[in-house]
């Protein structure tokens, strides 16, 4: 008897604050970053099969072969169960490829969801978490299923927060300037800025301005480490922060390494307003809203 298939959707994330520590001895950055879940998302269907990973994806920029975390997200799932397996996976791609939001760790975290489903849980949750780890540092935050949480460490030690009350609204920029997470981290260390410490004393002050929906105040406090070497090396970047707040962006800033570039709303209505200006005067542009993802998809 053949399985139904699994279709699952994989949600983006931003990041509302990230500091950037010192590099560590593996080569890695330790990271300090506040993520949020919002509702753009990729759509992942996946076919049990008896041998044999394959990857299809009509966006012809996607690579299909082990260069996709779909691929080793699926050769991790079946090395670590020891189960005799394969799947078919289609993706729809909707997140801006390479665009510092999360789009390919989120398609990695949902394959190997739905690959435990599919094959009947094999592997507990705790242990899925730990094979996240090993293939990006934002995995685990997809896999804990929360909607805001501190990342710690490399990003992936995850401490779920309370979300809003009401979606926070985001208006967000991608100007297609090809950016390797790589090169920004090169730039950061070689502009030796000052590191961005903590300011939120304990991590409490930015949640509870998020959880209290007090989207003016968490505005205010948006902060990213890399911004600065982003802006020095991508101008793109300058000039899309300026185009946001020149909308009417309550806050701007750039989500994780870039180059996605979002700004908050008051509302839906104003976000719509932006994204439409925007579309208008910059239509080389890729310009979507979305909103705090407070319903998490359900696997059908």
């Amino acid at each position: 008897m053949t399985s139904p298939p699994l279709t699952l959707a994989a949600p983006a994330k931003v990041n509302l604050y990230l500091a950037v520590h010192e590099r560590q001895a593996d080569g890695y950055h330790r990271l300090e970053t506040l993520f949020e879940r919002i509702d753009l998302a990729d759509e992942l269907t996946l076919h049990r099969r008896p041998t044999g990973i394959t990857v299809t994806c009509r966006d012809p920029s996607v690579p299909t072969d082990d260069r996709n975390l779909v691929v080793r997200a699926a050769q991790a799932f079946f090395q670590a169960s020891g189960l005799a397996g394969g799947v078919t996976a289609h993706l729809t791609k909707r997140i801006p490829v390479a665009g510092g939001l999360g789009g390919g760790s989120s398609d990695a975290a949902s394959t190997l969801l739905g690959l435990n489903a599919l094959y009947g849980c094999p592997i507990v949750p705790g242990a899925l978490v730990m094979l996240g780890r090993r293939l990006g540092a934002d995995i685990p935050f997809f896999l804990s299923r929360a909607i805001v949480a501190w990342g710690r460490g490399h990003g992936d030690e995850v401490e779920p927060v309370a979300p809003p009350p009401v979606p926070l609204w985001h208006v967000l920029v991608n100007p297609g300037v090809p950016l390797l997470t790589k090169d920004v981290y090169d730039a950061f260390d070689r502009a030796s800025p000052v590191r961005l410490t903590p300011l939120f004393p304990n991590g409490t002050l930015l949640p509870r301005l998020v959880q209290a929906g007090d989207v003016t105040a968490v505005a205010a406090h948006l902060a990213n480490a890399l911004e600065p070497a982003v802006e020095a090396n991508y101008p793109a970047i300058r000039a899309v922060k300026v185009a946001l707040t020149s909308c009417g962006a309550l806050g701007v800033l750039v989500s994780g390494s870039g180059p996605t570039t979002y700004g908050l709303a008051v509302d839906e209505a104003q976000a719509r307003t932006m994204q439409a200006r925007l579309q208008r005067e910059y239509p080389t542009w890729t310009v979507l809203i979305a909103k705090t993802a407070l319903a998490l998809p359900q696997v059908s």
